[in-house]
């Protein structure tokens, strides 16, 4: 996840500014200009290890807390379309899960619950870096 000042080099790198204000020292000072690619992969490198940190250690997490093969629940908040909620059901397609959906009181959001038997969390894993593609969803 990106936040706004995560792009305050990039956009000062493509408006070629030599000064920026820091907010910290209420001073202008020289901004360094490297090539916009380098902060977007930068950050980008920074995301996929946290990324891999967190499966490996739920990975750890579900190994020691659970025999396989187990039932796992899994929990999650997407916008209401009903393309988004039909790509999240697909992902557990022949799978034989059970899917619970509801929508929030405003039916702004929808909340899908899926429980599923899967083999080893290996499999819990893949589920959730599938579903983690559908655009807006949150997983609890």
């Amino acid at each position: 996840m990106f936040f706004s000042s995560d792009f305050k080099p990039i956009i000062q790198a493509l408006g070629k500014s030599r000064y920026g204000f820091d907010h910290k020292s209420n001073q202008t000072q020289r901004i360094r200009e490297y090539p916009v690619n380098y902060y977007i992969c930068k950050n980008l490198d920074m995301e996929t290890e946290k990324t891999e940190a967190f499966y490996k250690k739920l990975k750890k997490q579900l190994l020691e807390t659970s025999s396989w093969p187990s039932d796992y629940l899994y929990k999650f908040i997407v916008p209401t379309d009903a393309d988004r909620i039909k790509q999240i059901q697909d992902v557990f397609d022949g799978t034989g899960a059970v899917i619970e959906s509801r929508q929030s009181k405003k039916g702004k959001y929808t909340s899908i619950s899926v429980t599923v038997n899967l083999e080893n969390p290996d499999e819990v894993i893949e589920k959730y870096k599938v579903v983690g593609q559908v655009e807006g969803v949150i997983s609890l």
